[in-house]
């Protein structure tokens, strides 16, 4: 299982094309496959950080949409992960979620 606190982006851009099962807990909650399409440095911050901040933009289907929030998303290589996700405007190919890091 990854460390969230310390992960980088060299931590997830090998995944890139690959997919996390979302297994949020509570009754009737769907099991949901996203991919990883993408995963990129953001600017750095003027401001000392341990880490450089980094994006991963994930793509699932249309509906059912997750909301903004911890969701839990496990990996074959990486284990479960909790990852805050944002919605973010849907391409013609499903919904897209953005995790910042920073």
């Amino acid at each position: 299982m990854v460390d969230l606190a310390a992960a980088s982006l060299e931590t997830f851009a090998p995944h890139t094309g690959t997919e996390f099962t979302v297994r949020d807990e509570g009754a009737g909650a769907p099991t949901l496959t996203l991919e990883l399409i993408e995963a990129q440095a953001l600017p750095e911050s003027p401001l000392p950080a341990e880490r450089l901040p980094f994006s991963l933009i994930f793509r699932g289907p249309a509906e059912p949409a997750l909301g903004q929030g911890i969701h839990g998303l496990e990996h074959a290589q990486l284990g479960v992960l909790e990852i805050f996700l944002v919605p973010l405007v849907p391409d013609r190919d499903g919904a897209l979620y953005q995790a910042v890091f920073a």
